[in-house]
């Protein structure tokens, strides 16, 4: 299978040339959609500092230490309730599979830190902090 990020008249050019070595009658399918960045680094440090502190005061207010308090185990949770699975077959049927952060881009990761946020305000009681260095690039905003 073929790749190409066209970003400019370079890219055009490499499509083009392939195309033309391609024969008459080749039989293939063409897709086309925007190019959506991969999650950034910034909304991944935000992620975990969120976890991080959703993980420690949770467990602070409860007066527990359990390993299900951990922040993996919160990514976890948060990837399950916002994410989902993806299903496909197999010779033996059906598997599904929890769609992991890293196949998000960075839009869709946002949307992710929109919601984790939420539920951890909204039903955790947790507010989680903001901090400008991290959280505007990791939203996609400029600094207030």
């Amino acid at each position: 299978m073929k790749y190409w990020r066209i970003n400019g008249q370079n890219g055009r050019g490499a499509v083009r040339v392939w195309l033309d070595a391609l024969p008459l009658d080749a039989d293939i399918d063409l897709r086309a959609k925007p190019h959506k960045k991969d999650r950034s680094l910034a909304q991944n440090n935000l992620l975990w500092m969120w976890l991080t502190i959703i993980a420690r005061e949770y467990a602070q207010a409860r007066d527990e230490a359990h390993d299900w308090f951990e922040p993996e185990v919160w990514k976890f949770q948060f990837q399950e309730k916002f994410l989902g699975y993806k299903s496909f077959k197999v010779p033996e049927g059906v598997r599904h599979k929890l769609i992991g952060t890293s196949e998000l881009n960075t839009a869709d990761f946002t949307a992710f830190l929109s919601d984790v946020e939420h539920y951890a305000g909204s039903v955790l009681n947790i507010t989680l902090p903001h901090p400008e260095d991290v959280f505007y690039e990791a939203m996609g905003r400029k600094a207030a």
